[in-house]
């Protein structure tokens, strides 16, 4: 292993939210688990990348839903592709 899996007891509350919804929705919360070890990149990654590139502006979730998801299906990561889809089919 090249990074470790920081648990969820140590994560911060703001990272267990996340770690929460990732194992609702996928049971699977490894890619938060391995960011933790770089605050700096998970709230980057958190705060900044999604928050701003999916959630704000004036484009409807639902057809950012789909983008996010086909752009998970092209660079292939499981854990995205899981979530992705959940948050598609819901929106």
């Amino acid at each position: 292993t090249l990074m470790n899996r920081v648990p969820r007891a140590q994560l911060s509350p703001e990272q267990q939210a996340g770690w929460d919804r990732s194992m609702a929705i996928c049971e699977d919360a490894t890619i938060l688990e391995v960011f933790a070890n770089s605050p700096k990149a998970s709230k980057f990654f958190s705060q900044h990348f999604y928050k701003e590139l999916f959630f704000e502006g004036d484009v409807p979730r639902r057809y950012k839903e789909l983008v996010r998801y086909r752009l998970s299906l092209i660079h292939g990561c499981q854990f995205c592709n899981r979530n992705n889809r959940a948050s598609s089919l819901e929106a």
